[in-house]
């Protein structure tokens, strides 16, 4: 669209006032372009007028009584509000495009406008070139909420962007998880900042999600995360939140199994060990499981799993630490495993 048709002005205010003036179609595309090319002063100008096109609302009908007419009325304003709720979205996906470049006020205004669905559209604006907006919007945010935009924005082109939504998945992780503090990866500690943390099945399948984009993304964090969660009983009706997580545990085949293999063996938490102990029965991941349980550091790494020595009582968990005193360290200078001898009687195989 050629603005200086549309808009013959000369002063920004004069720009400003013409646009102001437009029916809301082409006041958008007006805008459109208009705060693509804007310095920051008619930035915050134009997103104004946006953020008032997402809030704008068509008139109430007024019934006449007479049923044939109302009817045409009732078709009349339906058009119109699909009409409004087209314009909202699209003013909403132009001020997600550039909210990088809005002051703090100006979001907060924005996000006044609580008839759009932000979420789902900025879902929806995820890509390369909108990256940097995308994590900028996340970050105002701050809610669970947000979590399926960032396993998508994980994916960009933009390593920035794409760290940023690795950390912001850390970090609703630390907030969901029940795993004390000294027994978190150290990697996770960092990440440990108050505020609203999502529940375990919501965060399980955004954990899967970018499991099974895997391939897309070089981040090993989403799969710390995923493996954390394994640190809990199977409930035993099969109502499990952590299903999605599990299930990509239990496949070998699956792109993001051995990254999950790796992060098992090699992360020294204690957390990680304990998760180990639980996994060591019939499972893809025992052997790996019982690498990482025959190499400990200190106390907290042997309590770990000495809190949950009860479960030796399943045969095959029973029959896998019969291994682990045969178990070679990783190279010579490393510390030697555990023997049976260091282990309580309940555990000797």
């Amino acid at each position: 669209m050629d603005l200086r048709r549309l808009i013959p002005a000369r002063t920004p205010r004069d720009k400003q006032e013409a646009i102001a003036s437009l029916p809301p179609l082409l006041r958008l595309a007006a805008l459109r372009d208009a705060i693509a090319v804007a310095g920051p002063e008619e930035t915050e100008t134009f997103a104004l007028e946006l953020i008032a096109l997402c809030q704008y609302h068509t008139q109430p009908v007024r019934h006449t009584g007479w049923r044939p007419f109302d009817r045409i009325l009732d078709s009349i304003h339906a058009r119109n509000e699909a009409r409004r709720v087209a314009v909202a979205r699209r003013a909403a996906a132009i001020l997600l495009r550039s909210w990088s470049r809005l002051s703090p006020d100006c979001r907060s205004i924005a996000m006044t406008a609580d008839r759009v669905a932000w979420f789902e559209i900025a879902r929806g604006c995820v890509g390369d070139e909108t990256a940097d907006d995308i994590a900028a919007f996340i970050e105002t945010i701050d809610t669970p909420e947000a979590l399926p935009i960032a396993a998508r924005l994980l994916c960009v082109d933009n390593r920035d962007a794409a760290d940023w939504a690795e950390a912001f998945l850390l970090t609703q992780t630390a907030r969901a998880l029940a795993v004390p503090r000294p027994d978190r990866p150290r990697r996770l500690l960092r990440f440990d900042t108050p505020g609203p943390g999502p529940d375990i099945g919501t965060l399980a399948r955004t954990l899967a999600e970018t499991l099974d984009r895997v391939e897309s993304h070089e981040h090993t964090g989403p799969a710390l995360a995923a493996l954390l969660l394994l640190d809990r009983p199977v409930p035993p009706e099969g109502n499990d939140p952590t299903a999605p997580i599990r299930a990509i545990a239990d496949d070998e085949k699956h792109p993001a199994f051995p990254v999950l293999r790796r992060m098992l063996k090699r992360d020294d938490a204690p957390a990680v060990r304990r998760i180990a102990w639980r996994l060591l029965r019939d499972h893809p991941l025992a052997m790996a499981a019982l690498e990482r349980i025959a190499r400990s550091g200190d106390t907290r790494q042997h309590d770990a799993v000495l809190e949950h020595a009860y479960l030796i009582l399943n045969p095959a968990r029973a029959g896998l630490t019969t291994h682990l005193a045969t178990s070679p360290p990783p190279n010579p200078k490393a510390r030697r495993p555990i023997t049976d001898s260091a282990l309580p009687q309940t555990t000797r195989g």
